[in-house]
């Protein structure tokens, strides 16, 4: 495998030239791979790390490490613990794909590799706690011995569980039903790193229902970057998840209707656009349920959560709401 020195005295970095000619990988593959290899070895090795320096964000190099893994520059191991439980994820870094290289794959004692540790304490975008992410600039790289070295097959040595296996499966199918197409290659890999990194799945498939309007432009970083924001924005089950994208619906439907009403010099076209709308009508119910239960109406509670038309009502209500309403209704 090929060494990276990083010359700080002269402020450029002296790196091979096999990623750059691979014809395989993206330009932002190629570039953040560049990036990776030029950074100092004290550096903040984390996926947020690396998005606060790269103007695309987390989307972007979540994406651009899933192309790395594809093609054997990056190779993934789950650690474990002192009491032998999975722990965190260990990235390394090739500077030459793993499996084109067969020293890797057949590394010998006068040989030795190098890597790139990459904890994943960050691969969901948390920032970690009192640790800021900069790069030293007085610093230079120096050359550290491999601790872990990737199998013989130069695949990586963290192997799915059967229970994981079904996961990934499940939610694969689960997201072809919704879109209605076979998923590719790279996309079952991520849906693999979803599982992997222990994301909710029903989030996920809200996710998915989320970005359906964009029809044949659908791809999975679409529902990736709707994660991360609802993660920024503190969205962290389903519930709160199926508020967000009601919200956020009934908002466009009233920008909208209100653009017509404008068009056309009529107000009342605005109002009848919105108060036609099913999810404008959901959101008002939703609301005034809440409204009744914090005002101790429970009677009127109960009569409006048995006539709604909107029979899936319960599942974008508090869940002390809900609660009481099942209790009470047989």
């Amino acid at each position: 495998m090929a060494v990276f020195r990083v010359k700080k005295n002269t402020n450029y970095t002296a790196m091979g030239n096999y990623h750059l000619r691979d014809m395989r990988l993206s330009l932002k593959t190629i570039g953040l791979l560049s990036i990776i290899l030029s950074l100092p070895e004290d550096w903040d090795y984390t996926v947020e790390g690396l998005a606060r320096i790269c103007k695309d964000g987390l989307c972007a190099v979540r994406g651009a490490l899933t192309e790395m893994e594809t093609y054997g520059y990056l190779v993934r191991e789950r650690m474990r613990d002192s009491k032998g439980q999975m722990s965190k994820m260990h990235y390394t870094i090739y500077e030459d794909p793993v499996h084109d290289n067969p020293a890797l794959r057949n590394p010998t004692s006068d040989k030795p590799t190098f890597d790139n540790p990459m904890l994943d304490k960050l691969a969901l975008g948390k920032p970690a706690s009192g640790k800021q992410t900069q790069l030293s600039k007085d610093k230079q790289n120096k050359e550290q011995p491999s601790k872990e070295l990737p199998s013989k097959d130069g695949r990586s040595p963290y192997l799915l569980t059967s229970r994981v296996r079904e996961d990934v499966s499940a939610l694969i199918t689960a997201i072809e039903e919704k879109i209605g197409r076979r998923l590719g290659s790279l996309e079952k890999m991520i849906c693999g790193r979803w599982i992997d990194d222990g994301e909710d799945q029903e989030l996920i498939l809200l996710a998915v229902e989320d970005n359906l309007f964009r029809k044949e432009r659908f791809d999975l970083s679409y529902v990736q970057k709707t994660m991360d924001e609802w993660e920024r924005t503190g969205v962290q089950d389903a519930l709160s998840a199926r508020n967000r994208i009601l919200d956020n619906h009934v908002a466009n439907v009233r920008a909208m209707a209100a653009e017509i009403g404008y068009k056309n010099g009529n107000d009342d076209l605005t109002d009848k656009i919105v108060f036609g709308n099913e999810a404008a009508d959901l959101q008002g119910t939703r609301d005034h349920m809440i409204k009744l239960y914090r005002e101790g109406r429970f009677s009127d509670l109960l009569t409006w959560a048995s006539t709604t038309y909107h029979k899936d009502i319960l599942e974008y209500l508090p869940k002390e709401v809900r609660a009481f309403i099942e209790k009470n209704i047989a």
